[in-house]
């Protein structure tokens, strides 16, 4: 089984969709979330307990990836704009945003993006969510902002799903991280 399709799986302890699922830990080898993860338990990824809680935020401008519906609720462009207009706060905040809706623009500016399946989409936004600090998430039904969420928990990113939970970065640290660029 693929981390895609073990994050598909409902949690048999608390029910929760939007977890790390992993086979067996304690549970007579059903499916549970990772918090549901007994302390003494082995974890797939050599752990033992539940996940660890994401670090505190360290003040510095953190890479954000914004996930949430692009085609299954709402039409694509009006999903793609919602995504913009977080990410224009998230800005605002002192992050640096990542927004994977873009890549609806590439997918039908190309025949390349045109041909790529769902799955290797996935692929290409997981790589680059392994290299995030944090993920926002939109409301709304998404398959795969769900499994993007249950990736972010796997690797301790903090989870946002309200601006006013994402911390202001202070402005000496925004300065701090521009790098300087002539023109």
């Amino acid at each position: 089984m693929t981390m895609a399709e073990s994050l598909q799986l409902l949690c048999e302890v608390c029910g929760i969709r939007e977890a790390t699922h992993r086979r067996g830990c304690g549970f007579d080898n059903r499916f549970v979330c990772g918090q549901c993860i007994p302390a003494d338990a082995e974890r797939d990824d050599g752990g033992k307990g539940p996940l660890p809680e994401p670090p505190e935020f360290s003040g510095r401008p953190e890479l954000v990836y914004v996930a949430g519906p692009l085609t299954t609720s709402g039409t694509v462009w009006g999903n793609v704009r919602r995504a913009l207009l977080i990410a224009d706060a998230l800005l605002f905040k002192g992050h640096v945003p990542f927004v994977p809706h873009l890549n609806a623009t590439w997918a039908q500016s190309t025949a390349a993006g045109e041909a790529r399946t769902e799955t290797e989409w996935l692929q290409y936004d997981f790589a680059v969510l392994s290299r995030c600090d944090s993920l926002y998430r939109i409301p709304g039904k998404s398959r795969g902002a769900d499994l993007e969420v249950g990736l972010a928990r796997v690797l301790g990113l903090r989870l946002y799903r309200a601006l006013e939970e994402v911390p202001d970065v202070p402005a000496d640290a925004r300065a701090a991280s521009v790098p300087k660029v002539e023109l």
